[in-house]
């Protein structure tokens, strides 16, 4: 699917812009070599919490900012206003 249509299809998150489709997130996180079972296996947390993150089910900031980590994706790209900048 173009990338075009990723960004008609996504969820909009009223406060700013288009969230990343959770495919996507997935993706990237399986690109960069990990997967949702390693990033949970790291931070101590069930593979089911990761997944509620990357589906914006839940949040969860030290997952984001693993997933983003890992992705080397920015948050604000991940989820545009959902994670405030850590000051």
């Amino acid at each position: 699917m173009h990338a075009i249509a990723h960004a008609i299809d996504s969820p909009q998150n009223p406060r700013q812009g288009v969230v990343m489709h959770p495919a996507d997130i997935k993706a990237a996180i399986e690109k960069a070599g990990s997967s949702q079972i390693a990033i949970a296996r790291k931070l101590g947390v069930s593979d089911v919490a990761v997944n509620h993150v990357i589906y914006g089910r839940s949040t969860s900031r030290r997952i984001a900012d693993e997933i983003s980590r890992v992705t080397k994706i920015p948050l604000s790209k991940l989820w545009p206003g959902r994670y405030e900048p850590k000051k």
